[in-house]
């Protein structure tokens, strides 16, 4: 007895990378996309309807940033399975959406394989960090932290 295919909601602000994600992930035999989203709110709205089995979602989307779209869904849902594919590389976007409940953090130069990858890797309850955010997260990790108290008095002498 076959698996019923992993539901994909595609979200990105730009209509061709929709398409193209859209097209990568339907030729997967165990892989349907039910919706795409070119906005955050479009995201929230349709996650509610769809209910897929992974949300794959550019971080920068106009109406709620992605941070604040990733934490309405995993509020809606603590068990949603959100994989960011992005440009920024940076340690901040990727600790931010993390710290949301993304599951997944990707580059959008990454292959048509990896992103396959990781959308098994994530439905199947695994995170999916390419090593190379891995380690800027952790080098932002090893950063000191300010206390609430210190970023005040800061607020203050600024």
């Amino acid at each position: 007895m076959s698996q019923p295919p992993i539901r994909v909601l595609v979200a990105d602000d730009h209509l061709v990378v929709r398409i193209g994600l859209t097209t990568l992930i339907n030729n997967q035999p165990d892989m349907q996309v039910v919706g795409e989203a070119a906005n955050g709110r479009e995201v929230v709205e349709l996650f509610r309807k769809l209910h897929p089995d992974i949300v794959l979602m550019d971080l920068r989307m106009p109406g709620l940033s992605g941070d604040e779209t990733i934490a309405a869904l995993c509020a809606e849902d603590p068990t949603a399975r959100v994989i960011v594919l992005t440009i920024h590389k940076g340690d901040e976007a990727a600790f931010q959406a993390l710290r949301a409940g993304a599951r997944g953090y990707l580059i959008k130069d990454v292959l048509g394989d990896d992103i396959v990858h990781a959308i098994r890797t994530v439905h199947g309850g695994e995170r999916c960090i390419p090593p190379s955010v891995g380690e800027q997260l952790a080098e932002r990790l090893g950063k000191a932290v300010l206390s609430v108290r210190e970023i005040d008095a800061l607020k203050l002498i600024a």
